[in-house]
């Protein structure tokens, strides 16, 4: 948060913020290597899961982004490269904390890669009969979310799309700091 009467610094930029993101991710590849059990990545995979999602929603940016950057690196090591829609999800997560920090470019560029992911994968049949559409509505909220970027708005944190592709209300939790005038800081690199 900037202090009243000093300005904001500049973003980042793409350059920046996407060197930073892949040295966390590919950090965190070496450092899982390939002994540890597939069991213990699942559970892991869990926790930064419901920790990324609750650092999200105490609009703790900076931390959610890294927990997010952390939680990709777990999932690259035990899902399929084919599984599109898990990574999609996360690049978006990624993107929308981003988003928030005011990296407009580089928050454009993790929504695309979102997108691009979805666009690779199907609703299964089971899903679609429970829940429609899921990657449909999943592309139209990432792309309603690159609009807003490419405006220069701040996202609405009022809702969230769950991981069946349905509007949720925002839960009301407190939290540290308000957003207004958060930006990615320096050290974050």
């Amino acid at each position: 948060t900037v202090p009243p009467g000093m300005s904001s610094p500049a973003p980042l930029g793409l350059a920046a913020v996407s060197e930073a993101l892949y040295a966390s991710v590919w950090k965190q590849h070496a450092q899982i290597g390939a002994s540890v059990p597939k069991a213990e990545l699942i559970q892991l995979e869990g926790r930064l899961l419901e920790q990324a999602t609750q650092l999200y929603h105490e609009h703790r940016w900076e931390e959610a982004l890294a927990t997010f950057a952390q939680l990709l690196a777990v999932v690259e090591k035990i899902h399929p490269a084919s599984d599109h829609a898990m990574r999609g999800a996360i690049v978006n997560n990624i993107g929308s904390c981003l988003h928030n920090l005011g990296e407009f470019e580089a928050a454009k560029a993790y929504y695309e890669a979102a997108v691009d992911s979805f666009n690779k994968t199907s609703t299964p049949m089971v899903d679609r009969l429970l829940y429609g559409d899921i990657n449909k509505r999943r592309i139209h909220w990432v792309k309603a979310r690159i609009v807003d970027v490419m405006w220069e708005r701040q996202p609405e944190e009022r809702f969230y799309l769950d991981g069946n592709g349905v509007k949720r209300q925002a839960p009301d939790v407190a939290c540290a700091s308000s957003r207004a005038g958060q930006m990615l800081s320096h050290e974050w690199l």
